[in-house]
């Protein structure tokens, strides 16, 4: 993806890349750029541009498209969301405006192509407790630079209900089941809703056995068909992690405070109807269900006063 000044230099200079491959376009923009800039980016942008001409649209038959960040990264946008691909595109396309991804639709499914997806954690099967509606995916994302030392661990939780996201920079020492189950409490108390579902995505969590910090939550792990794999990020850490705050404080602006609001509402009309229906003749099959309904309204009740707030990453590995 090119920034607005790349864009402005790309057209003024148009008549430099006359009879020029795609190929040779993209070596010179990353000798003048300084950063890779893919065959599949260089024509994006000139075909896009109002009377150019002289290249077919498209790849060349039996032509190999170089790999890029977005081969890498979309795999594992996929198993931390359990999304579909096409769900995936308009949810990136909408956190990416006003700028677009560097390719179509059918590009993008190309790309997710090359490592299956991590299947859904069955959301189907979600239970009719408002206190079982909220899902967290928990998965590890590791990122390198080329003139850096080591890598980079983030810690990324994914809610499928309101698609709430937050991550956090940590290290592998750090990664126990202590951490994440205070990372929960944290994204609970940012999002104002109860979870009480987690699924841990990746061979990152296998060998956390089951103790104290989880036992109250359901924890289901996932372990995915293909390894995770380091991306080469195009960022120093410091511009990593306020890019990552931007797209996360975007998304939840954007959709997860709208979709937490319409839960809370469930959750307030719900609590009000099982404090106010009592008096009402019942069988005891019906007041079985009306204990289990009010115990559960019981616990939702803290949550009628929390606000849905942002989450505020931390900016050191903790």
């Amino acid at each position: 993806m090119l920034t607005a000044k790349e864009q402005g230099f790309v057209r003024s200079h148009l008549e430099d890349f006359t009879g020029q491959s795609y190929a040779e376009v993209a070596a010179s923009l990353t000798e003048k750029f300084g950063r890779a800039v893919t065959r599949s980016t260089a024509r994006y942008y000139l075909s896009s541009i109002a009377g150019h001409e002289g290249r077919a649209k498209g790849r060349p038959s039996g032509a190999a498209r170089d790999v890029d960040i977005w081969d890498l990264l979309l795999p594992e946008l996929l198993a931390l969301t359990g999304l579909s691909a096409s769900r995936l595109f308009r949810d990136l396309t909408h956190a990416l405006a006003p700028e677009r991804l560097p390719f179509g639709e059918s590009a993008f499914h190309e790309r997710t192509g090359r490592r299956s997806p991590t299947k859904g954690t069955g959301k189907k099967k979600i239970g009719t407790s408002l206190l079982d509606r909220c899902n967290l995916r928990i998965k590890v994302v590791e990122t390198y630079h080329n003139d850096a030392a080591g890598t980079h661990l983030y810690l990324f939780g994914y809610e499928e209900l309101t698609g709430y996201t937050a991550f956090d920079a940590i290290t592998r020492s750090s990664l126990t089941a202590q951490r994440i189950s205070n990372f929960v409490k944290e994204i609970e108390e940012h999002l104002g809703l109860p979870v009480r579902r987690i699924c841990l995505v990746g061979s990152e969590f296998s060998w956390l056995a089951e103790s104290r910090p989880l036992e109250k939550l359901n924890v289901q792990r996932l372990k995915e068909q293909h390894a995770s794999s380091q991306i080469n990020s195009p960022y120093k850490r410091s511009a990593e992690i306020d890019l990552l705050q931007r797209l996360t404080k975007k998304q939840n602006d954007g959709i997860a405070r709208a979709k937490a609001t319409i839960a809370k509402e469930a959750i307030s009309h719900f609590v009000h109807l099982e404090e106010t229906s009592g008096g009402v003749w019942k069988t005891p099959a019906q007041r079985r269900v009306a204990r289990r309904q009010q115990a559960d309204a019981k616990e939702l009740k803290p949550f009628l006063g929390k606000r849905f707030k942002l989450h505020r990453p931390k900016r050191r590995p903790t």
